[in-house]
């Protein structure tokens, strides 16, 4: 059975920019630079980043889980903050249907970009990484609601033998997917800041993707 894996479903835009903030790049080939609250990060979170979606970001202890799973693939760049915004959200009633503070101008942005950059929170964030493979070809379409939206369910357009346990399903804009023991690993160091959609497992004939793209 495969997941796929996506940051805690909190305020909706709101809960993902406090979670996430943005993220971009200066070149190409160069790091990913963070906007984003501190000091406080999430294990693993996924910060927009529009030419290639979302990325996914995971912090130093996670990494380390990861590395020392012996997952095959695995490869990560380190993270750089480019503006840190101090706000303890995490520590706000997280059960609650509303955050306990706004932004300024109501938009998901203004918790970071109308405020200043703190060094303080910036020299007290841990160090962060990039997660940048293994890449598993598999194609995703997330399931609809009869009654409109999306279910935190998708389905596969392709075969999934001899995958990896945590995998990204594209270069851009793919998802991040794990079995089993993915999921165990992600439960038991992510806990409560990820979340898990169940993937339906539709094979069709001369679909196979039969190893893993490293």
């Amino acid at each position: 059975m495969l997941w796929v894996v996506e940051q805690r479903n909190l305020w909706g835009d709101l809960g993902a920019i406090l979670q996430s903030g943005m993220a971009r790049r200066e070149a190409s080939s160069g790091p990913l630079k963070l906007e984003r609250t501190g000091p406080f990060l999430p294990p693993l979170s996924t910060p927009w980043f529009g030419p290639e979606g979302s990325r996914v970001v995971v912090s130093d202890v996670l990494r380390c889980h990861l590395e020392g799973a012996g997952f095959a693939g695995l490869r990560f760049c380190a993270v750089a903050y480019s503006r840190v915004v101090r706000l303890n959200w995490h520590a706000w009633d997280l059960s609650a249907e509303e955050p306990a503070e706004y932004p300024k101008w109501g938009e998901p942005g203004s918790y970071i970009e109308d405020q200043a950059h703190d060094l303080v929170a910036t020299a007290a964030m841990p160090a962060a990484w990039e997660l940048l493979g293994p890449i598993f070809p598999l194609l995703l379409e997330r399931l609809e609601s009869p009654d409109g939206g999306y279910l935190d369910q998708f389905q596969t357009k392709g075969a999934t033998v001899a995958h990896p346990h945590l995998f990204l399903s594209r270069p851009t804009y793919g998802e991040l997917v794990v079995d089993e023991t993915g999921r165990e690993l992600l439960t038991r160091h992510a806990g409560e800041w990820v979340r898990f959609c169940n993937v339906e497992l539709s094979v069709e004939p001369g679909d196979a993707c039969d190893s893993p793209v490293l």
